[in-house]
């Protein structure tokens, strides 16, 4: 049997051990006269094992750096900070407060963190009443909150998000996509694709100085500078660095005499106004005033950098009062390379902005400006043009801008350049100028005094009464060629002109009047011929 034995010992402590048979049960007492077992504590060590015992105090397991205490008063085990519960073999799982912040990590790079409940898992708070930040349902949606508000939920179908989705870019096709605001026809401005060119065609426009020079459909260029520009539509992504714009063509400015010193009432510009109907929606001059968005494609180049990189300024004004403006900055870093440049104009709640079929707003392109025009940018104020900064881009000869893919649009985002049908976008531009160039003749007829007129209508109703005329030159012996304009009866054959005029100009229609007719009768018919482009009637309702 086994049996305990008390033995004295001289080191000043006394041993209780088992007989060799009882097994390894040893109790000393240190000479310091710790006592092992006592009502007030007890200290263990080395490995303990305990069976079928009821402890009924708190309880401290000691580590190395950190603590864990059974803390009977709050029925719970409290780890300390940075003491771990760690799980698995190779410590796969950790669980621990460093102090600040509670700590799941899994350390088995191999594998996963899975958390399973049978009917969902929440995130969040518990207290009653305050916010959660998400929960995760069985069988059922993904909710994301923000400040105790759901903004994101999944559905059988996909999501949906309550408030403002914002993303730098989607993929796909898009077509499912609803929109709360127009998709066509959101571009205020008309030919920014610099398509249509009725006036100039390709040819190489020379600018007029101290005046307005008409360009492209609805854009216009000023100068007043010593400087001579020319304007031209070109075709083709001239060159290719950069991002090179969604239009085929663009309009191009060149120097070809350079002003180098500008007067402090000089200035330059490219610009198209907008008329009232097209811009009264956004409730300019009132409390309710929106913001619109300005993007445009850019590419400058000439003989180095220097000449033509730096800042430029492109204004917002209201072109018939000449009392506000707000003025924005960009810049042009490098030459030979297309940019993409976003502008926003907050909308004008003060200043006068015509509602009808005035002009409206002034988008202006300053290519230079005196120091007279020189103002302060990001701000709705007096009219001013450019700010100080404004490069001179007339200094050198050969200096060269390409401009394309202009867009106005409501917001503070700029959607992708809108492009339209080319009927469409002709059509628009004919609103303000239109040329009729009917090569199959113009019937009309002679009633009296070698007099006689006929009616043309405008294929589009015009903006307001147009300036007529025509282009060509009036003949008797028409060949055919280009710019020819002739009349001609079945009994008479060709005839000599006298005069030819165009009278009594409508939005809808004009009329032209022929007169000193020799030998024609009352009653007698007459084709007026127009051969060519170039011999053509038109009215021209532009700004």
């Amino acid at each position: 049997m086994s049996k305990i034995k008390l033995t004295g010992s001289n080191s000043g402590y006394v041993e209780i051990s088992s007989a060799a048979d009882a097994g390894n049960l040893t109790l000393s007492l240190p000479t310091a006269g710790t006592a092992l077992l006592s009502n007030a504590g007890n200290v263990f060590t080395g490995i303990t094992t305990f069976t079928g015992v009821n402890i009924t105090d708190d309880i401290t397991f000691n580590g190395a750096s950190y603590n864990v205490v059974w803390d009977k008063s709050d029925n719970q085990l409290e780890f300390g900070d940075n003491a771990k519960i760690s799980f698995g073999g190779g410590l796969d799982m950790q669980l621990h407060s460093d102090g600040t912040n509670g700590v799941l990590r899994q350390n088995n790079n191999s594998g996963g963190l899975y958390i399973q409940a049978d009917n969902f898992v929440q995130i969040g708070k518990v207290n009653a009443g305050t916010p959660i930040y998400g929960k995760f349902i069985k069988d059922g949606a993904v909710e994301l909150y923000y400040n105790g508000t759901k903004r994101f939920e999944t559905t059988n179908t996909g999501a949906v998000v309550t408030g403002i989705c914002t993303a730098t870019s989607f993929s796909g096709s898009g077509e499912g996509l609803t929109r709360t605001s127009q998709y066509a026809h959101r571009n205020r401005i008309h030919n920014g694709g610099m398509t249509i060119a009725q006036r100039i065609g390709d040819t190489e426009t020379t600018v007029t100085n101290n005046n307005w020079t008409k360009t492209l459909d609805r854009w216009k260029v000023y100068e007043n500078t010593e400087a001579v520009l020319t304007a031209t539509r070109t075709h083709g992504t001239y060159p290719t660095a950069g991002t090179n714009p969604s239009s085929h063509s663009s309009q191009r400015l060149k120097v070809t005499t350079a002003d180098t010193s500008l007067s402090s009432s000089q200035q330059c510009m490219l610009a198209q106004y907008i008329e009232g109907f097209n811009w009264q929606d956004l409730r300019w001059g009132t409390s309710a005033a929106k913001s619109v968005t300005l993007s445009f494609s850019v590419l400058a180049t000439g003989s180095s950098a220097g000449n033509v990189t730096g800042t430029y300024c492109v204004q917002c004004s209201n072109p018939n009062y000449f009392n506000r403006a707000y003025i924005k900055e960009y810049t042009i870093d490098a030459i030979n390379v297309w940019k993409r440049v976003t502008l926003t104009f907050p909308g004008d709640t003060s200043g006068s902005w015509d509602t009808q079929n005035d002009a409206s707003c002034r988008f202006a392109w300053f290519l230079a400006a005196g120091t007279d025009h020189h103002g302060s940018a990001d701000s709705w104020g007096a009219f001013k043009a450019t700010t100080s900064n404004q490069k001179n881009f007339l200094g050198n000869v050969n200096n060269m801008l390409f401009i394309t893919d202009v867009q106005v649009e409501e917001g503070t985002v700029a959607t992708p350049f809108e492009t339209k049908p080319f009927s469409t976008e002709l059509a628009l531009c004919q609103r303000y100028y239109e040329k009729i160039s009917p090569t199959g003749g113009l019937a009309c007829w002679c009633w009296a005094n070698n007099n006689g007129s006929t009616n043309v209508f405008w294929k589009v109703k015009k903006r307001t009464t147009p300036t007529v005329g025509y282009n060509g030159t009036l003949t008797n012996s028409p060949n055919n060629q280009n710019g020819q304009i002739g009349v001609y009866s079945h009994n008479r054959g060709w005839n000599d002109w006298g005069t030819l005029v165009m009278q009594e100009p409508l939005t809808d229609s004009v009329r032209i009047t022929f007169g000193s007719m020799e030998g024609w009768n009352a009653g007698d018919a007459i084709g007026i011929y127009f051969y060519g482009e170039d011999s053509n009637i038109y009215g021209d309702a532009e700004f």
